[in-house]
């Protein structure tokens, strides 16, 4: 994590941010909030399966809320690759420790804005949330 004049920021780029260890690894180092540009696309045989955009969404809502940190999350977005074969599905948001979606740009060029709450996150685990203490340390 990066520290800067008011919280400590860390970065996952694309596809890192499905695997929980490497997010839970940032956090551990200290991470209050995590940012995730990416490029997250669908593709014929993503349709074929039926994954959803929504799916890029719960993923991320999900890492914010196993981990308690606010997640940033901003996605390139186009209605269709030139090759009309992959499209990038957009879907950028500002996610909130438990789950929230604070503000996105669901589709479209635009920005995200919200109030961020570092300390929202420590009153979030004390009432409703404690999973950082509560988790059993594997050793990954």
């Amino acid at each position: 994590p990066t520290p800067l004049t008011s919280c400590r920021l860390a970065l996952t780029i694309c596809y890192d941010y499905v695997f929980a260890e490497y997010i839970r690894r940032l956090v551990d180092a200290g991470a209050e909030l995590i940012c995730h540009p990416t490029a997250w696309k669908t593709t014929a045989v993503c349709e074929q399966w039926r994954y959803s955009p929504m799916a890029y969404r719960a993923m991320g809502m999900t890492r914010a809320l196993e981990n308690t940190v606010f997640f940033l999350s901003a996605n390139l977005w186009d209605s269709e690759d030139k090759d009309k074969t992959t499209r990038n599905i957009g879907q950028s948001s500002i996610i909130a420790p438990w789950g929230e979606i604070l503000a996105e740009v669901p589709q479209g060029e635009g920005i995200a804005v919200a109030t961020v709450d570092l300390d929202a996150p420590e009153g979030w685990q004390r009432a409703a949330a404690p999973y950082p203490e509560d988790r059993r340390r594997l050793g990954f």
